[in-house]
């Protein structure tokens, strides 16, 4: 309740410092510039407290605040087993976040490969996109055409920058 009350105060000292800027004006010619520049402040004094919700970390901190209130509620009403349930929760999150790396891996590594090759992909699948040096790519391709898939292989050993030996090709749709 308190910020509420420093916003209302800081809003009402700049409507008054703005009243008697305004009246203090010695000409007309001036006063549309400086009206615009006080109604900006204004402006962006009354949205001051939306700032917070503009910055990347919001959701996540949000995220943690709600997190850590149900899990003391979750605590306090069984009184074992949150620290389980808090490890399952973040294992189910770091599990999450991998596998979506890993489709924005394989589809960025698709959309790199050119519109010739890329026909010729029925499926690519990436393991461990979020550590290079474990990376592993599956590429299925629907030809049996050698030159087709060490050309896809070629490529897409481009697009992730690792070794042959981290991209398998599999001819036929992978059967």
């Amino acid at each position: 309740m308190t910020m509420l009350g420093e916003w209302i105060k800081q809003l009402i000292i700049i409507v008054m410092v703005s009243i008697i800027a305004d009246m203090l004006l010695p000409t007309k010619s001036m006063q549309k510039y400086v009206r615009a520049v006080l109604g900006i402040a204004i402006i962006a004094a009354m949205i001051q407290p939306l700032t917070p919700f503009f910055r990347q970390d919001w959701a996540d901190k949000m995220a943690s605040t709600a997190s850590s209130e149900l899990m003391k509620d979750t605590s306090a009403s069984n009184g074992t087993g949150s620290d389980i349930s808090l490890a399952g929760y973040q294992h189910e999150l770091v599990s999450e976040q991998q596998t979506e790396t890993n489709v924005m891996v394989a589809d960025a590594v698709l959309e790199s490969l050119p519109q010739a090759l890329r026909a010729h992909v029925a499926r690519l699948s990436v393991a461990n996109g979020s550590t290079p040096s474990e990376l592993q790519a599956t590429v299925d391709v629907d030809t049996s055409d050698a030159k087709i898939c060490a050309e896809i292989q070629q490529s897409v050993m481009q697009a992730l920058e690792v070794p042959s030996t981290q991209v398998v090709v599999r001819q036929n749709g992978g059967d």
